[in-house]
């Protein structure tokens, strides 16, 4: 989410520091809205933790 973000930036020609922490700060949010609601990335099906 974030790179694409800084690549539509970039390609629009608007890539400034406040573009990079506000993509940086919508990443972190969404992340902690996920550990919030317990939601993990999906594993294989034969992976065993370790």
């Amino acid at each position: 989410l974030g790179a694409v973000i800084v690549v539509v930036a970039a390609q629009l020609g608007s890539l400034q520091d406040w573009v990079l922490w506000a993509s940086a700060g919508l990443v972190f949010a969404v992340r902690m809205v996920a550990v919030r609601l317990d939601l993990n990335a999906p594993t294989p099906l034969r992976s065993t933790p370790t």
